[in-house]
């Protein structure tokens, strides 16, 4: 029998893809750090065209309606893939993949950058879509979905978190600032009076200079005081 899809938070680190779920269930490829768990996810409506659930349009970080332009957005529902995959072998000379396995993603008429899909859900980063009234659709090879209304805005201030309610945050190195034991396999130690922490948010405000949206942003280190630019979460 099939399991209600978990909704996933992705986070976007340096040199990275990372992948979280509201329950804590990730996938982190940080240097040094590779800490993998199975998410179940619902199965695809053979043959059908992808439906969006009612309020199945969310902030990847906040799971508030809405999208923010340029950030991570959620979308769930059926039929939304015919399997589970990532863009970590899709992306091609720095580009991001508008198309991933055959799943595309229409944003107030712009393409979306498809980061995960999966039956019952996607990642994806939004384009740089005017703040008002906007549509969303999900093509497959099956079809495509019918439009999901909702809000665009320029900025979604909020932080992405951890199990336990943890904000999200690491070190310089990147390694884990959250308290022992968050993660059943994995080393970690808590934030104390002293250290350097970096904080992952999503959106607090645009971008200076504006970065380019259809292909990896490098980064080697944190730039002080700019929050880095990221995206996940869990409640």
């Amino acid at each position: 029998m099939a399991t209600a899809a978990r909704r996933r938070r992705p986070v976007s680190l340096p040199r990275t893809v990372s992948r979280w779920t509201a329950r804590g269930t990730f996938t982190s490829r940080i240097p040094g750090h590779a800490l993998i768990r199975k998410v179940t996810g619902a199965v695809a409506a053979g043959g059908s065209a992808p439906t969006i659930s009612a309020n199945g349009v969310v902030n990847g970080a906040s799971f508030q309606p809405g999208i923010v332009a340029n950030s991570w957005v959620t979308i769930q529902g059926a039929g939304l893939a015919s399997k589970t995959d990532d863009w970590t072998n899709s992306i091609v000379n720095g580009a991001l993949p508008t198309s991933l396995d055959g799943v595309s993603v229409s944003i107030g008429g712009k393409a979306a950058y498809i980061y995960y899909i999966s039956p019952g859900q996607l990642n994806v980063l939004a384009p740089d879509v005017p703040g008002g009234p906007i549509t969303v659709t999900v093509t497959t090879a099956a079809g495509t979905s019918a439009p999901f209304a909702t809000t665009a805005s320029a900025l979604g201030p909020a932080f992405f978190a951890w199990p336990g309610n943890q904000v999200v945050a690491t070190r310089t190195d990147y390694s884990y600032a959250v308290k022992a034991a968050t993660f059943a396999g994995a080393t970690t130690v808590a934030a104390k009076p002293g250290d350097v922490i970096v904080l992952w948010a999503h959106r607090i405000r645009p971008s200076s200079p504006a970065a380019p949206r259809v292909s990896q942003f490098p980064v080697t280190k944190p730039t002080a005081p700019v929050p880095c630019p990221a995206s996940p979460s869990t409640t």
